[in-house]
């Protein structure tokens, strides 16, 4: 079957504020699901995460191989998302290199871009989205969204600074 000519162009993920896919110029908002928090969560790696540590984050209240099995579940439907192409899958792991806003304010603030870094941060990690019954997901965001609270507040006091020195 044809490829809609829109899956190939370059897209983006927004994971500062609501979860937004950035294709062709265009933003749409994405229904936070599970096979969603494991693209987001591949996304926000950018490395290979290996499917053991994916099974748990989803399913640590059920035997290994169970917990295998719904991740295979959960692959094939987040492949079934047209934005969601480059999911790597490579035996024992995962990888889905796409750029992101975490990146971004994350290079910005520690280059000390304290202005730009401000200007990506449009509110917390994922927003309010949440995954009911994923504690490891669930702790893995919370800790994400405090260490990234904490750069914006960096990034807020350095651009005060920068601003008070300007006499601004």
């Amino acid at each position: 079957s044809a490829v809609p000519l829109q899956s190939c162009m370059p897209v983006s993920l927004r994971l500062l504020g609501a979860v937004a896919v950035v294709r062709g110029g265009s933003e749409e908002r994405v229904h936070f699901e599970r096979p969603v928090a494991l693209l987001v969560y591949l996304a926000a790696h950018g490395e290979w995460v290996e499917r053991s540590e994916l099974a748990f984050l989803f399913r640590p209240e059920v035997p290994e191989a169970e917990a295998l099995a719904y991740l295979r579940k959960l692959i094939f439907r987040a492949r079934r998302h047209p934005w969601a192409e480059g999911l790597e899958v490579d035996g024992g792991a995962l990888r889905w290199r796409v750029r992101t806003d975490l990146d971004r304010f994350r290079a910005a603030s520690g280059e000390r871009a304290w202005e730009e870094a401000l200007a990506l941060y449009r509110g917390p990690f994922l927003g309010e989205s949440r995954l009911s019954h994923a504690p490891g997901f669930t702790a893995w965001q919370e800790v994400e969204r405090d260490s990234l609270e904490a750069r914006w507040l960096q990034a807020a006091d350095g651009r005060a600074r920068e601003l008070e020195l300007e006499g601004r």
